[in-house]
């Protein structure tokens, strides 16, 4: 049966939720709880000169904070480590282990910080600490690369290297790739660790599976109370818990375990998020970052096919977020030219000299029914709705120039075939559901890419300027507060951590410019004019 040891993180990783601050009780709640259960590992947080001591943080400039954080009796002392991300602190500041408390220091590297790092982890062990090395993103890392660094591992003889799934993309096959190559490799004293993130769910599994892996070498598995976590979190410290202690011989005292759960962790999870996510499970299913997901999330204007289609275009390192290359992915996409001259002219054929409504999606919609429906009974405008279906306006045209909404009224296109939609190139159309498909990138208002480009109301007020439109008439065009329901429909999303003050400001600025070129007047409230 394979020797294992277990390490709890969640005085550091379950850090990145709460920014360390556990408090003081915290801290020695979730420690000592830790310690009586027998567990063999605790790290008990993060070394950062940029990071200030003080008693209820588990994050601090220099370990030789650390024995009066931690200097408390307990009759099951377990090992103690501390974390290093290479360039967050000088080797200065790790001091003699005799002053420190702490017996290891995990160091974490980048692929191309191999050599730092080593050299960094040589430093600490002549100062008296085991070493655990911790490569980032072992993913990164092809055979030959990953054989390499075993090898250099051997040189220093640490007390673990690590399986690190830093973004949580790795399914059982590639674990077993990894540990075997390390397996093979390392000297026989040297432990392997797995550091797991559950982006698929999968840290449980991974972790059970390795248990069976037939080999005289020691596992260290990495775990978290409640598996708490940056993002989607870790490994769940009470559910490897119980399968050691039922399978595998082992005599942790779980419910010492579930106390600190029941203490601390339970209240953190009302304040904090953490745990599964659409966001993680995208980035781990495409093999990428999280940043380029929630990049495209946040836009508020794709289809979850679409960003699946504009995350497969990566390419590079795809683990290493680069914003100019999503940027360009997520214009390119939306732009998808297509000769639209005779669509204009047609829309130019059939709104030229009629009076012109539209409908954007605001909620003034709800606020200011009478008042609408008396303009349209008096005037009997064309009605163009922007990006939603209103319900208690009659509507002659649908205009959509946003992926996400477009999927939001799939039942109602579903339901009437035969509307007259004007939608975007960006647009994959339901069957027979567009009668005009315009070009998104000639319709984009120049300016900040995120709030005006792909605006739909300045779109349609673009477009219809072009036709040399003399004037048109809106509704529900609101502009957004921090304070107040901004849609007219509750299902209607937007990011909720823009800056709407400055979003209404430079909307504003381009309708100010439009209006050099078409005469616009809002019959309802708005910020815009």
């Amino acid at each position: 049966m394979m020797k294992v040891r277990l390490l709890d993180c969640t005085l550091r990783d379950g850090g990145y939720v709460n920014d360390w601050n556990f408090g003081r009780v915290g801290i020695y709640n979730i420690f000592t709880r830790l310690a009586a259960s027998g567990i063999d590992i605790v790290e008990v947080g993060f070394l950062n000169k940029d990071y200030f001591f003080d008693m209820g943080h588990s994050i601090m400039p220099r370990s030789s904070f650390l024995p009066v954080l931690f200097n408390i009796k307990t009759n099951r002392k377990p090992l103690l480590v501390a974390m290093v991300i290479m360039g967050e602190c000088p080797i200065e500041n790790v001091d003699l282990q005799s002053e420190s408390l702490v017996d290891g220091i995990r160091v974490v590297f980048k692929k191309t910080g191999i050599d730092a790092g080593l050299d960094f982890a040589a430093q600490c062990k002549t100062k008296g600490y085991k070493v655990f090395l911790q490569p980032a993103s072992v993913t990164d890392y092809s055979e030959d690369e990953m054989a390499l660094l075993a090898e250099r591992a051997n040189v220093l003889c640490p007390e673990a290297l690590y399986i690190v799934d830093t973004y949580g993309l790795m399914h059982k096959d590639k674990v077993f790739q990894y540990f075997h190559i390390m397996d093979k490799t390392l000297s026989s004293e040297i432990s392997i660790g797995f550091h797991s993130h559950n982006n698929l769910q999968m840290s449980y599994s991974s972790a059970i599976d390795l248990l069976d892996v037939k080999t005289e070498r020691e596992l260290i598995l990495d775990s978290s109370l409640f598996g708490m976590g940056k993002g989607p979190g870790n490994l769940n410290t009470e559910l490897i818990v119980d399968y050691l202690n039922k399978y595998h011989g082992k005599q942790y005292d779980l419910t010492q375990i579930l106390e600190a759960i029941d203490l601390e962790i339970l209240k953190l999870k009302q304040l904090y998020k953490w745990g599964y996510s659409l966001e993680h499970f995208l980035a781990a299913s495409n093999d990428c970052h999280p940043s380029y997901v929630k990049y495209l999330l946040d836009k508020k204007t794709l289809s979850i096919k679409s960003v699946e289609t504009i995350l497969s275009r990566l390419t590079g390192v795809k683990t290493l977020f680069n914003k100019d290359q999503i940027e360009h992915l997520y214009l390119d996409f939306q732009s998808n030219e297509i000769d639209d001259t005779d669509t204009k002219r047609e829309l130019g054929r059939i709104f030229g000299g009629k009076p012109l409504l539209l409908l954007a999606p605001g909620a003034s919609l709800n606020t200011a029914i009478e008042k609408i429906k008396d303009f349209i009974h008096k005037i009997k405008p064309i009605v163009i709705s922007i990006n939603h279906n209103p319900i208690n306006f009659p509507v002659d045209y649908y205009f959509v120039n946003n992926s996400k909404r477009y999927s939001q009224m799939a039942e109602f296109l579903e339901q009437n075939p035969n509307l007259k939609m004007i939608t975007t190139s960006n647009i994959t159309p339901n069957k027979n559901s567009v009668l005009f498909m315009l070009n998104y990138r000639e319709l984009m208002v120049p300016g900040d890419v995120d709030i005006v480009s792909g605006n739909a109301g300045l779109m349609l007020l673009n477009l219809l300027a072009s036709m040399e439109i003399s004037r048109v008439y809106i509704a529900g065009f609101d502009g957004f507060s921090s304070s107040s329901t901004n849609y007219a429909d509750s299902y209607l999303s937007y990011n909720v951590n823009t800056d709407f003050e400055r979003q209404n400001a430079l909307i504003r600025e381009s309708v100010t410019g439009i209006r050099k070129h078409l005469d616009i007047e809002s019959i309802t409230p708005s910020y815009y004019f």
